[in-house]
């Protein structure tokens, strides 16, 4: 493969998903260190700015005994071994629903006896102030 047209591109961009992932550039050995930091979760090529799918590499951190940080803190002492430098991007999943889920908070029919219970607590009070 031709590595030099990636070359161009300065820093590494973020890789297309919203799994816990560590991504690096797709040089020859980096393959070998991520398969061994992220406990053999799956690699995947990716492309940015109209490179060649090969320049950037990550993978998928699938074992639920390894986080984020514990991989690149792997991968930060891998690199040397094997030849290798270049930036390293790792971090949590992304939860892309937040801004459309509903929420932990109370259900319909909850919210109508708290809307109840208080406008009882209410007349309540007034009931008292007035007599």
């Amino acid at each position: 493969m031709n590595f030099t047209p990636c070359l161009q591109w300065t820093s590494l961009p973020n890789p297309p998903t919203t799994s816990a992932t560590c991504a690096l550039f797709g040089l020859p050995n980096n393959t070998a260190i991520l398969h061994k930091c992220c406990n053999h979760g799956p690699i995947e090529n990716y492309t940015a700015g109209g490179l060649p799918d090969y320049c950037f590499q990550y993978c998928k951190i699938t074992d639920p005994a390894l986080d984020w940080n514990s991989a690149y803190q792997c991968i930060q002492e891998e690199i040397p071994l094997m030849g290798g430098s270049g930036e390293i991007i790792c971090g949590p999943a992304l939860n892309k629903t937040t801004s459309h889920s509903v929420g932990s908070g109370p259900g319909k029919l909850e919210l109508g006896w708290m809307i109840l219970a208080f406008l009882f607590a209410y007349v309540a009070v007034e009931a008292v102030m007035i007599a």
